[in-house]
């Protein structure tokens, strides 16, 4: 060791390893200490259970000899109805017997223990020494174990039954109580099958049960020395039991053990000495580094000035290619607007069929080429930075009409819908380039409405922020098109690109829109982006700062806030384009918002409310509910999980006047509130995922992303209990309706909940629901199937009443089939929720005896009663034949 920094290391490590060593020695101490004090601890519970739950039983069986001892010639009936009463809950208790002159008389429960009558206990031997023990001391005595005839180990008991208190009592011997006592059983109400983790436990009898230390419970092998169990005595009237308790893997040595502290300590030892060595490698090194950090330093500045010069070439060249562009595509212009100016009066002069289609071609082939040479301009002048943004005065809601009609007539022609609004919220009269702002809106729309094959094309304007002088406003387009993938959203807003090049030859366009859009929105002081899903729809959105016009932002009439407040072009369409045939629009209101999944952007403020809608006036029939909401531009979200709820629920609404959605359950009502404004929501209250009440609270939350978190919500339900309309209200809903539904009560409920303010005037007729009372004989074929009834349910449409029972009949099968699987497998949960399913359905349908028998099974799987299921099935098999058999054999009368 002739280097001193080598001594000097050997002397740390010896310093730092010893310590070490007795910190491991103590803590396998403290360790081995702690985990005895643990079992002991265990043990201690373990013998106070046993024995607390042991004297109960023998306290019990105590019970039984004052009971034979008042009346010793009670009959075996007598017997029973006694121990009936008295074991009521003791399933440890296997059976009770009485031996008279130790010959057994009676036996408590009978079933399965006849062989045992007649047994005399003096003439078996296996029996006869616990018995004259018991009948010697005059004490209960245990003997055992052994096998029981109905499966386990068993302790037999022998309480000893005198007729006289004299202190000469054996003159008075009755004969014996024998109890039979099922350990695995007692075991489990004394709490040994829940014992801790890593502890085991073994008993034996120490001179009461058998031969001594006989052992029945664990293995002999934890009461040998060498295994050092805690051991406990447990006293009985005769004898003791001896309880051993060891851990799982045996007691940890008392020599060393790597603790946390041991850990630690070794952890800081070795940094230490890595330090040490790291330092004694390091002092050779670190001149050597020195002198290539510094070389390598000088080489990284020469670079950086060498890209610095490379970068001011490339943007010089980049001005002046932008310049290039926008001088070429201005001197471009001019003569373009010549060939589609003189090809347009040409084709308004005499021309024939031929020549008529070839100027067409030569103008509409003209017209493209002019937009991507306008596109070209406008990009190539924002990167030279020679675009100029105007300040003028301009009503926002003559901006949104003028803007709307082109794009109306364009989805007019494919059957789309086209929906365009501004909150009421929103002022109207502002400064800025109107120009600019309807250039990026038409190139967003337009798009939607490209790249949109059926459905809708919504643009939305609401205010994100205000000031006294300024708004920052949300313009949002959504649609129900191709959708875009995530992993090629990345590709929007660059220039010359588009998402998927096949898009190109199929749709047309550059792929310069949406990069000038980008660039004009950053210049107006706002932001844009995007949210979508393949073949699910897009959400772009972007925002804009503009000026207020002076004295003027409080000045906007009510006519023009109720005129741009939501106002959908579904009626202006056919007056202004022609664009949909009533048909289109009526397949169009009706596509279900699960068709679109993207969530708003966070932080996007939600629409104003809708404007307050005038009070309805209705009277108590069923033909003055037709069509009553039909005047309104009105879109109820309906959430049902089973189909032909959906189908009645639907068809009532649409009677009624209304636009309604399905869902399915609740997940997808909040995903379809975060994406449109419906005016309402009917919520079913047990669906699958997420229920209604959970939906409900979702909704009303203040974490909540819907649009509109006070949307009106009503229950409709087929629950019937006491509190349920209670809680409903508490999760947040503002009305309650029961299934089947009634459309007069469906009326007034959605009267009170969209004319706000106004009286309900809509009052349910006399009579019942539907006209039927569907309490009676069950042999009334009318509850089998009541036409009447359904029929009332759906306004008389017969057509719909078809269309439901079909449905009904096609789904009604398997919903059947998958309650019986759930019964023959003992689910009562599973049970519970397909017998509630069946019996909505069965009511909206006026199945009456079907929905009984649901209703049925519906509470028993409640109550966890598997023997009423069982019961209950092959009847509703039954009625549900009856009534498949009524509908069909009746069909054609029906309809």
């Amino acid at each position: 060791m002739k280097n001193p920094l080598t001594y000097a290391f050997v002397v740390l490590l010896i310093f730092l390893v010893l310590p070490g060593l007795f910190l491991s020695h103590f803590e396998a101490e403290k360790r081995a200490i702690k985990l005895r004090e643990e079992i002991n601890t265990v043990l201690g519970d373990i013998k106070a259970s046993i024995g607390t739950r042991l004297y109960w039983n023998i306290h019990r069986m105590e019970g039984v000899k004052a009971l034979v001892a008042m009346s010793p010639d009670l009959s075996q009936e007598d017997f029973d109805r006694a121990m009936e009463i008295n074991f009521t809950g003791d399933h440890d208790l296997r059976n009770i017997g009485l031996a008279r002159d130790m010959v057994i008389r009676f036996m408590y429960p009978m079933e399965g223990n006849e062989a045992a009558i007649g047994l005399d206990f003096t003439k078996n031997r296996e029996q006869s020494a616990s018995a004259e023990l018991a009948r010697t001391l005059n004490k209960t005595v245990l003997a055992g174990p052994l096998n029981l005839v109905q499966g386990g180990v068993g302790i037999i008991a022998r309480i000893p039954i005198y007729l006289s208190d004299t202190e000469n009592y054996r003159d008075g011997f009755w004969g014996l109580a024998s109890v039979v006592i099922n350990m695995d059983v007692f075991y489990e109400k004394a709490g040994l099958n829940s014992l801790p983790a890593g502890v085991k436990v073994a008993i034996r009898g120490k001179d009461a049960l058998g031969a001594d230390g006989e052992v029945f419970l664990g293995t002999p092998e934890i009461f040998k020395p060498e295994a050092q169990a805690a051991l406990a005595d447990i006293e009985l009237p005769h004898g003791y039991w001896q309880i051993a308790a060891v851990p799982f893997n045996g007691w940890p040595g008392y020599y060393f053990h790597f603790s946390m502290p041991v850990a630690i300590y070794c952890t800081g030892a070795l940094i230490v000495l890595a330090s040490n060595l790291l330092m004694m490698v390091s002092l050779g090194q670190r001149k050597r580094a020195e002198n290539k950090l510094q070389e390598t330093n000088r080489q990284l500045e020469e670079s950086i000035d060498l890209a610095n010069q490379m970068a001011s070439k490339a943007e010089a060249a980049n001005i002046a290619k932008s310049e290039f562009l926008a001088n070429m595509s201005h001197e471009i212009r001019t003569p373009m607007n010549g060939i589609i100016g003189m090809t347009g009066l040409l084709l308004d002069s005499q021309l024939t069929r031929e020549q008529h289609m070839y100027a067409e071609t030569v103008w509409n082939s003209a017209k493209s080429l002019l937009g991507l040479i306008n596109e070209i301009l406008d990009f190539s002048k924002i990167e030279a930075g020679k675009v100029d943004m105007e300040v003028i005065d301009f009503d926002l809601q003559g901006l949104m009409d003028d803007f709307k009609v082109p794009l109306a007539l364009q989805a007019g022609d494919k059957g789309l819908e086209f929906i365009c609004g501004i909150s009421r919220d929103v002022p109207l009269l502002l400064k800025g380039d109107p120009g600019r702002l309807r250039q990026i809106l038409t190139n967003l729309a337009g798009n939607a409405v490209k790249f949109t094959a059926s459905g809708r094309v919504s643009v939305l304007v609401t205010l994100e922020s205000e000031t006294p002088e300024h708004v920052l406003l949300l313009f949002t387009v959504l649609d129900t098109g191709i959708g875009i993938p995530l992993e090629q959203q990345k590709l929007l807003f660059q220039k010359f690109s588009q998402v998927d090049s096949s898009t190109t030859r199929q749709y047309g366009g550059t792929g310069l829109g949406l990069a000038i859009s980008k660039e004009l929105v950053q210049i107006m002081g706002g932001g844009i982006g995007v949210q979508s899903e393949a073949g699910k729809g897009s959400r772009f959105w972007f925002t804009v700062s503009l000026l207020k016009q002076s004295k003027a932002s409080h000045a906007t009439s009510s006519d023009k806030q109720s005129k741009a407040s939501h106002a959908t072009s579904a009626d202006k369409q056919s007056e202004a384009s022609h664009a949909t045939s009533a048909d289109k629009q009526s397949e169009a209101s009706h596509a279900t918002s699960s068709d679109i999944t993207i969530s708003p952007r966070d932080g996007e403020s939600s629409p104003a409310p809708l404007p307050r809608l005038p009070t309805i006036k209705t009277d108590n029939t069923m033909a003055d509910i037709r069509n009553l909401f039909a005047h309104r531009d009105l879109c109820i979200l309906l959430a049902d999980d089973n189909p032909t709820n959906q189908q009645v629920a639907l068809g009532i609404l649409k009677k009624l006047g209304l636009s309604a959605h399905a869902v399915s359950n609740g997940r997808e009502v909040i995903d379809a509130l975060k994406i449109k404004p419906y005016h309402l929501v009917l919520m079913d209250i047990q669906m699958p995922e997420m229920d209604g009440l959970d939906a409900s609270r979702q909704v009303r939350s203040s974490q909540s992303q819907v649009l509109n978190p006070d949307i009106p919500i009503i229950a409709m339900t087929a629950h019937a209990m006491a509190g349920d309309r209670e809680m409903c209200l508490a999760a947040g809903m503002n009305g309650y309706i029961s299934k089947p539904i009634d459309p007069l009560a469906l009326a007034k409920e959605l009267e009170k909940h969209l004319s706000k303010g106004s009286e309900n005037t809509i009052d349910r007729q006399a009579g019942g629901e539907y006209g039927y009372d569907s309490s009676g004989d069950g042999s009334d074929p009318a509850r089998i199937f009541h036409r009447p009834s359904l029929m009332k349910m759906l306004m008389d449409d017969e057509e719909l009443m078809e269309s439901i029972i079909s449905i009904f009949l096609d789904d009604m099968p398997t919903q059947v089939d998958a309650l019986k699987s759930f019964v023959e497998n003992g689910d009562a949960g599973q049970a519970y929720n397909q017998a509630h399913r069946i019996k909505g359905a069965a009511g909206n349908v006026a199945a009456f005896m079907l929905q009984e028998t649901a209703h049925e099974m519906e509470q028993a799987g409640k109550e966890g009663d598997m023997e009423s299921l069982k019961r209950l099935m092959p009847e509703l098999e039954k009625r549900f034949q009856l009534l498949k058999g009524q509908m069909e054999s009746n069909r054609t009368g029906y309809f």
